[in-house]
């Protein structure tokens, strides 16, 4: 089965591949070689770098403007600065949760179309087979129509 426009698109966005030592890797699925799982490793290190990243980023900022303000003079009626912190936690628990999302929807894609590739050689596999089969029991045919009248002669003998 031909894949769809829309396959052939998102195939053609996909990520580039390297290695640890930064040379290109081939985009076909094979876990068991070393090659593919180091860029995996590399593609998952680079998103949690830039999620780790992100994250300390936003926690300074947050440590800097919540628990850092000057101290109130009393008798001050105006409303203290820090009353965001609310708002940036949600900020913060909205980040890690799109880049989760996004890490998730970007596995789901490689896994989709490792088991498209799997049941695809397994269809092959089963179609060699059900070949295979159809030749062995013809060739016992053949061989039986072949031998027939020997056998036949040899037993009137």
């Amino acid at each position: 089965m031909p894949p769809t426009p829309a396959a052939r698109y998102l195939r053609g966005q996909q990520l580039p591949r390297a290695d640890f030592q930064l040379r290109p890797v081939p985009s076909v699925f094979a876990p068991q070689e070393q090659e593919y799982q180091q860029a995996l490793l590399l593609v998952a290190a680079l998103a949690g770098l830039g999620l780790g990243l992100s994250l300390i980023f936003i926690a300074v900022y947050l440590i800097r403007f919540c628990c850092c303000r000057p101290p109130e003079p009393p008798g001050s009626k105006i409303p203290s600065p820090g009353g965001g912190c609310v708002t940036w936690s949600c900020i913060v628990a909205l980040l890690a949760g799109c880049t989760g999302i996004g890490i998730g929807f970007y596995g789901n894609s490689e896994t989709s179309d490792g088991v498209s590739q799997l049941s695809s050689a397994l269809l092959h596999a089963n179609h060699t087979l059900s070949t295979i089969d159809h030749l062995v029991l013809e060739t016992v045919e053949r061989l039986g129509e072949a031998v027939r009248t020997e056998l036949t002669t040899l037993e009137e003998v």
